[in-house]
């Protein structure tokens, strides 16, 4: 089967990846507000889905922590890094698994307590099915944490005009969505979910760090969301 294309994009970029958590301080922000979250939703010993968990970064995070984790992920050459890191910490407690969202393609995946997926909701066509498949997947009063990049964004709407006239920067030529913490809370309402919480973190381009230097608030300023619901 023909892998989707952003499958093949971050597959090529899977160790630029590792390379951008240690070294880039956007995605060390990225890193830190996405840690803040998880200390404070994550309960060691209950079940967690990292749904495309790219290098494993927050998979290790979680499994480090006391949670039975599943990793699943298209990516090949990103699972392959996961597998690595997994022997060469010996974390008995996580696995990971080859696979695309919303069709799992015949993986059985349990109920849990916990599903995180960062940066990875924006690439597949079919949001709301997906959507869907976390709301059957997660326990109830269970916790969904998820990223999406920002529709209000000053800096996401400058580039995807851009790519629009000039086909650059590439990567917004994968993008298929752009959303709020709030029209994401309307789409998951019919499966009981509420919004916990939201955060905002910018992904490093030059015009975010203007408007933080202008102090724009951080729904204009910011490029991506964390969104926190739960489901009562």
């Amino acid at each position: 089967m023909t892998q989707p294309d952003s499958i093949s994009l971050w597959s090529r970029e899977a160790n630029y990846l590792v390379s951008a958590y240690a070294h880039d301080p956007a995605f060390q922000e990225r890193l830190r507000v996405w840690q803040n979250l998880l200390d404070k939703y994550a309960k060691p010993g209950v079940d967690a889905l990292d749904m495309g968990c790219g290098s494993g970064i927050f998979s290790f995070y979680l499994a480090r922590h006391g949670l039975n984790v599943t990793g699943l992920d298209g990516s090949p050459e990103m699972l392959a890094i996961c597998e690595a890191e997994k022997q060469k910490q010996e974390i008995a407690n996580v696995r990971f698994l080859q696979g695309t969202l919303p069709d799992l393609a015949g993986i059985v995946l349990p109920q849990v307590q916990l599903i995180i997926s960062s940066s990875v909701l924006e690439y597949i066509p079919a949001l709301d099915e997906t959507l869907r498949l976390f709301a059957r997947l997660l326990k109830q009063d269970g916790v969904l944490i998820l990223s999406l990049p920002n529709q209000f964004s000053i800096g996401r709407n400058y580039y995807r005009l851009k790519y629009k006239l000039r086909g650059q920067p590439e990567v917004y030529g994968y993008i298929k969505h752009y959303s709020s913490p709030q029209a994401i809370a309307k789409k998951l309402h019919d499966y009981r979910f509420r919004l916990q919480e939201s955060a905002y973190y910018a992904h490093g381009s030059r015009i975010a760090r203007l408007c933080h230097r202008l102090r724009l608030p951080a729904i204009l300023s910011e490029d991506l969301f964390a969104a926190v619901l739960q489901k009562t």
